[in-house]
């Protein structure tokens, strides 16, 4: 299986994966925005030294996630937070997946911010249906990783 990864070091070796999908880029709303803005934020990410490490992974959807974790098991534990970008080009509102847990620093700061956006939005409780957050968050893995 092919799939993008990027790394950019930081000053801690603790990361935050960002994830989007490539499996059908022609699905502007579903793929397409999780590439677009995934590809924005390395690159801002890139010209900086940041806090943390940052991992971003452009992978297939499911087999994507479930290859990427099965061949990098080292590389997990070092993951403290992360996103699973995917469906952000639409004129919708904002709609955010907690993590496994619920109540995760990453659950904490993304309802933070979306009170404090000023826009429309629902959060919702994690369930194993949708995106890679579900592999993300398996039990075997259970990151904080959240939709």
């Amino acid at each position: 299986m092919t799939y993008g990864e990027y790394y950019i070091p930081g000053k801690s070796t603790d990361e935050v994966l960002i994830s989007c999908h490539i499996c059908h880029p022609s699905l502007c709303n579903d793929n397409l925005s999780g590439i677009a803005i995934a590809t924005f934020i390395a690159k801002y990410l890139s010209q900086t030294i940041p806090k943390y490490s940052y991992r971003f992974l452009w992978i297939s959807a499911t087999l994507g996630s479930i290859t990427w974790l099965a061949l990098n098991e080292a590389k997990v534990n070092n993951i403290k937070h992360g996103l699973v970008l995917t469906c952000l080009g639409d004129s919708g509102n904002f709609t955010y997946k907690k993590s496994r847990r619920g109540d995760t620093k990453i659950d904490k700061v993304a309802a933070y911010v979306l009170r404090n956006s000023k826009q429309d939005y629902k959060i919702i409780d994690f369930f194993p249906y949708g995106y890679d957050e579900r592999q993300y968050c398996s039990p075997g893995f259970n990151l904080e990783i959240v939709g």
